[in-house]
């Protein structure tokens, strides 16, 4: 079982990482996100159901413990490895994570949209009076765009057009959703924490790709993203919510903007065949697991049947 946990926990999320590294700039961002997630999430699924399975000796132990008395409790703590210890230990603290990461992502989705329905109007765009250059959006049923008055009056007609079908696309395509998957990812694997980051920058990248379709000038969205870059670093941010826990927007991370830009600028990524690298090795994680399962579970039948 060592084998199987050694090449869920720690083999298969640092290969998925460097496949996904690869795959960002060769496949359409929008694809390259959903792939990105759900990889993370198959790999993450396939190394806690690996420390599970190893655990499961000491979790047998406990309970023969419970129903035999002292006498098998010291049996039964005998026949348990050091490594199925650790495993326990591990499999509770990827439990607390994951556990962790979704209360937040609950408690941010409540907030963002007791926010939303406080804000007025009824319209998808809202346009706050503020002086500070700022724009993002709220999920919630409706979700709703809010800018404030200060990146209103920084950007021209076409500018604030790329902006907020930038933002719209952050609404129809759920983007908060994909980040809470990978964080809840990296809560039960550590290693995956870099898709986190990556996928914050890949949903960036999809909007911006839909808003240089909109207006059809990817030269005006980069420049869109520069002014509005700068009118927001110019005032102290407007305090809201984390948007659901998903975005403050990967934009406003330092390094991240420029290749932003140097990516509308280049020719459009259309690739579609290289995002199935990782979708296979994430797949075949989860296949390596299942048969870990098995072979277990025949060496399990195996003891009971030789007692």
């Amino acid at each position: 079982m060592f084998g199987h946990v050694a090449w869920s926990v720690l083999i298969v999320p640092i290969v998925v990482l460097i496949a996904a590294r690869l795959v960002r700039d060769r496949v359409r961002p929008g694809l390259a996100a959903q792939v990105s997630a759900g990889s993370a999430v198959a790999v993450a699924a396939g190394s806690v159901v690996a420390i599970a399975a190893a655990a499961a000796p000491t979790v047998g132990a406990g309970t023969a413990a419970l129903a035999g008395g002292p006498a098998a409790a010291g049996d039964a703590v005998d026949r348990v490895s050091w490594f199925s210890w650790c495993c326990l230990v591990l499999l509770a603290a990827s439990a607390a994570g994951a556990a962790t990461a979704a209360l937040r992502y609950r408690r941010a989705l409540r907030a963002a949209a007791r926010e939303a329905a406080r804000l007025p109007g009824k319209g998808e765009i809202v346009v706050l009076p503020d002086p500070a250059a700022q724009a993002f959006t709220l999920p919630g049923r409706p979700g709703r765009i809010v800018v404030t008055s200060g990146m209103r009056a920084a950007l021209d007609q076409v500018g604030y057009a790329a902006l907020v079908a930038h933002e719209r696309e952050h609404l129809r395509g759920r983007h908060h959703r994909l980040v809470f998957l990978t964080r809840l990812a990296a809560a039960a694997n550590p290693l995956l924490a870099p898709v986190v980051g990556q996928v914050r920058f890949l949903v960036e990248r999809a909007a911006d790709e839909v808003a240089a379709e909109h207006t059809g000038d990817r030269r005006v969205v980069a420049e869109t993203i520069a002014v509005a870059a700068l009118a927001a670093s110019s005032r102290p941010p407007l305090a809201m919510p984390d948007q659901a826990g998903a975005l403050p927007l990967a934009g406003s991370r330092p390094g991240v903007l420029p290749r932003r830009v140097e990516a509308l600028l280049a020719s459009r990524v259309s690739g579609r065949y290289p995002a199935a690298v990782p979708v296979l090795l994430a797949v075949g994680s989860l296949v390596w697991t299942g048969e870990g399962l098995i072979d277990m579970y025949a060496v399990l039948a195996a003891g009971n049947r030789e007692r």
